[in-house]
């Protein structure tokens, strides 16, 4: 049985690699310029939820397959955000607790939505190579 908050060991690399971008953006949040970091949190939200909604339509092995590119599309816009958190300055305290209670909540619901279709897309015939796609380019 998998805990609360850890992923089975069959969806290991991809969904850490999913799940690692929440973590960036909660660093963000308590680490970047303001206008920079509502940026990203922004298009973090925006990839995750995408991600999301591509892993929503793989039903059998051939929607696996042709889910592919654009989950590959994705993770590479997952990589560029994630290259773009560490590059960006500290806002002050208030600033951080700002960022915090506007995009904490979406934030963690993106996060379990994903986590959720993840699980499921796993259990697809053909789903395990779909997750996997996106580790490579």
């Amino acid at each position: 049985m998998v805990g609360k908050g850890s992923a089975p060991a069959f969806l290991e690399p991809s969904l850490k690699k999913i799940l690692a971008l929440p973590v960036l953006v909660a660093l963000l949040m308590a680490g970047c310029a303001p206008d920079d970091a509502e940026s990203l949190v922004k298009q973090t939200v925006a990839v995750m939820d995408e991600t999301a909604r591509a892993m929503a339509t793989i039903k059998d092995e051939a929607s696996a397959r042709a889910a592919v590119p654009r989950l590959q599309a994705l993770a590479r816009r997952r990589k560029l955000i994630e290259e773009k958190i560490t590059t960006v300055k500290t806002p002050s305290p208030a600033d951080q607790v700002e960022l915090q209670k506007k995009y904490a909540a979406r934030l963690s619901e993106v996060t379990a939505q994903l986590m959720q279709e993840a699980v499921r897309v796993s259990a697809v015939p053909g789903g395990a190579a779909a997750l996997d796609a996106m580790d490579s380019k």
